[in-house]
């Protein structure tokens, strides 16, 4: 039986399954009604890669949905469905559930791909598994005399043997996600139900999975065997435990949720995961795909990692430098680095933080590389564990007491790094280049007209604010004037913005280039 949408056009779909292309071109043949090809699906696809909807929670049956019965191949009205009871099964299924439940092969293959996990268990407390399992024993057949011909019970009997076969191979494709193979109610294991419908694919797939064939809980008299029909099944069944208990190959290895056909360590579960399909879905929340959505956008990049405690692959933004760093950093504008400022420090940014995160440790390990960072700077910001500080004028959203704290763990680390004479550097040069002040600027602040060298604090020299903007610091007259011209209109405009360190200017710059996007914030608050 499939949950089908009345008027369910074919040639036509909102998307693609989330599936390779061979794939699901094949599943579009074998099982041409599968729910994954209904006109509903593209929907429920779209809401779950865009996070809208957890993959985790149950099938939303609408009012448009119905019903189909594959053993009368008729679809049920009301009254029969309600007496099936199957109205209430589908309100509260899962979408693996849904795929075991039917044999649905393709569901239960996007459902994985789209991260619904194997553990989940129904309000019956039935995994997948089990569920579907138990759900063969239904299609069984009857011993009882009934009104229908030899050549209907016939044809019922070739129907329910079908439909135990899709359902084993929904059942076989959980066990190769690690599904557990000794799930067990009242007394009944797996692989008692399994021998039990005589399901032979599925028997030998739960032993290569670790299904114990003799529970020591039970007494010989039921264990899994004695549910096998004829002594030939019997032996069969004994071969096939000798054959498992002397490899040494222990269970087959996880397979990756993507489709690949690869164990997860060799495919998702290598460190940093993998990029996200082109021709799939965008995450970002529109109904384009991947290629004509974000994926056209430069250093906005999805990637795709398997996550073992979520029992699924999980999507992140992540940032691709190569094509983003480089001369034109370094040609950011004052008004553009407040803007960028103003969008870190008023939360527009905070959704993409992981992309954040990734970003600054990739720019460090560039520019630092290749000098453009001061070591002592790297060293710091890593010590402290913050993204880009700068001057509290423009933002430093945490209290007064944190960021103090901060701050001497960020100078902390940078005697650290002074003491242990990696760098041979003088010492002031050091402090000069790396540490901050408690406003997030540098502790020694550079004289602000052109050309001049002197430094706040190192001999004997005191910088004096404009008296204007109370911001651009110089040391002495002769200095404040020389660098009237420039700082005029700045200063009567009032977007005089407090002094950076090189380094933090730097950072500052390539994050804005490298977080930067055709439609996100980082442009907006750029342009």
């Amino acid at each position: 039986m499939y949950l089908r949408t009345e008027g369910t056009v074919k040639h036509h779909r909102d998307s693609d399954p989330q599936l390779p292309r061979s794939l699901w071109e094949s599943f579009e043949r074998e099982f041409p009604n599968s729910f994954i090809f209904s006109s509903v699906f593209p929907h429920i696809r779209q809401c779950i890669v865009s996070k809208k909807a957890s993959p985790n929670s149950a099938v939303p049956v609408t009012s448009n949905l119905t019903i189909q019965c594959l053993e009368s191949g008729t679809t049920c009205g009301k009254e029969e469905t309600e007496k099936l009871g199957l109205v209430d099964l589908f309100q509260n299924m899962g979408y693996l559930h849904l795929a075991a439940f039917q044999g649905d092969l393709p569901l239960a293959y996007e459902a994985r791909r789209l991260g619904t996990s194997v553990r989940i268990r129904n309000k019956d407390g039935l995994s997948a598994l089990y569920f579907g399992c138990r759900t063969m024993t239904t299609f069984m057949g009857s011993d009882a005399p009934s009104n229908k011909s030899p050549a209907e019970e016939a044809d019922d009997r070739e129907a329910f043997a079908a439909l135990r076969a899709k359902i084993s191979r929904v059942c076989v494709f959980l066990l190769s996600h690690h599904s557990d193979p000794n799930e067990t109610h009242d007394g009944l294991s797996l692989l008692h139900i399994a021998c039990l419908t005589s399901s032979w694919d599925l028997i030998h797939a739960l032993l290569l999975h670790g299904a114990d064939p003799s529970p020591s809980s039970l007494g010989p008299s039921r264990h899994p065997v004695r549910f096998l029909k004829t002594e030939s099944d019997r032996a069969r069944f004994r071969s096939l435990v000798s054959e498992v208990k002397k490899s040494t190959a222990g269970r087959p290895p996880r397979l990756c949720p993507c489709a690949s056909g690869l164990p997860i360590e060799s495919c998702h579960g290598v460190p940093g995961g993998k990029l996200y399909p082109q021709e799939y879905l965008c995450c970002c929340g529109t109904r384009r795909i991947y290629s004509a959505c974000c994926g056209k956008q430069s250093g906005r990049v999805w990637t795709e990692e398997w996550n073992e405690v979520a029992d699924r692959l999980e999507t992140r933004e992540t940032v691709s430098l190569e094509s983003l760093l480089g001369d034109r950093h370094q040609n950011i504008s004052d008004s553009m680095l407040e803007r960028v400022l103003q969008a870190i420090d008023s939360g527009v940014l905070a959704h993409r933080m992981d992309g954040f995160w990734q970003a600054q440790d990739e720019i460090l390990n560039k520019l630092g590389a290749s000098g453009q960072i001061h070591p002592a700077f790297v060293v710091a910001i890593r010590k402290a564990g913050i993204l880009v500080p700068y001057p509290a004028g423009i933002a430093v959203a945490v209290s007064k007491g944190e960021w103090r704290q901060t701050i001497a763990i960020w100078n902390g680390a940078v005697d650290a790094y002074i003491a242990s004479g990696v760098d041979s550097q003088p010492k002031n040069a050091i402090e000069n280049a790396a540490k901050i002040s408690i406003i997030g600027g540098p502790l020694y602040r550079r004289c602000e007209a052109s050309g001049c060298a002197n430094i706040e604090g190192r001999n004997s020299v005191q910088l004096q604010r404009c008296m204007r903007c109370q911001t651009a610091v110089y040391c002495g007259r002769a200095c404040q004037k020389s660098a009237w011209q420039s700082h005029k209109l700045a200063c009567q405009s009032g977007k005089v913005k407090a002094q950076l360190l090189p380094s933090q200017r730097e950072l500052l710059a390539a994050m804005a280039w490298a977080t930067g996007s055709q439609n996100g914030p980082y442009l907006e608050a750029l342009s």
